[in-house]
């Protein structure tokens, strides 16, 4: 906590971010039902999973509602890959954004 307080030069508040995955996850769940229900996403997507986290469970979640799906398990990696390997997790997303 103590680099995010550095990096944001405020303090900290532990857990408030990370619950806000858990907050959203009724909007989350109607998004995703309707996207199945109407029409599959369209777009690039670049689903990203830890070899040692979440693995193919992104891509594999995402080919549910999207076509374009583009698969990347992060080698020796868990489920926090941007602080784990931040300048691999960067290296992808430019590659897959250019």
């Amino acid at each position: 906590m103590s680099r995010i307080t550095e990096a944001n030069g405020k303090p900290a508040r532990p857990n408030r971010h990370s619950f806000e995955y858990y907050r959203t996850l009724d909007t989350t769940a109607e998004y995703v039902q309707r996207w199945r229900d109407q029409a599959p996403l369209t777009i690039p997507v670049l689903a990203i999973g830890g070899q040692c986290g979440t693995g193919t469970m992104p891509a594999d979640t995402m080919r549910l509602v999207a076509t374009g799906v583009t698969e990347l398990v992060v080698p020796q990696a868990g489920h926090f890959l941007a602080e784990e390997v931040p300048q691999e997790l960067t290296k992808y997303l430019l590659d897959f954004l250019r």
